[in-house]
């Protein structure tokens, strides 16, 4: 499990205040794996639709049950999203974006 999280560590970079939530960009030069992936959100993960956010040739990714589950509001994804999101987010640029 550890190698796992130590493997994750090196294809990512995080953006948001210590102990918020983060804005999480994809650096692998793969799409991550769905288990990389909600680990990143901390569960199932749902595709913001891109009229929701500004960000050009990208998905972004949250937790599909952060309102449910109370998720703290991400307010480092706020500022790139139309609409409010919750927990982590991860956003997955080019190559990188769900197939």
């Amino acid at each position: 499990m550890k190698d796992n999280f130590s493997n994750l560590l090196k294809n990512i970079s995080v953006q948001g205040e210590e102990g918020k939530p983060k804005v999480v960009f994809w650096q692998g030069k793969e799409a991550p794996t769905l288990e990389e992936a909600q680990s990143i959100v901390g569960g199932l993960i749902e595709c913001v639709a891109n009229t929701y956010h500004k960000i050009k040739d990208a998905d972004v990714i949250v937790n599909e049950e952060g309102l449910r589950y109370g998720l703290e509001l991400n307010e480092s994804a706020n500022c790139i999203c139309k609409i409010p999101l919750v927990g982590n987010v991860l956003v997955l640029k080019g190559e990188q974006r769900l197939k």
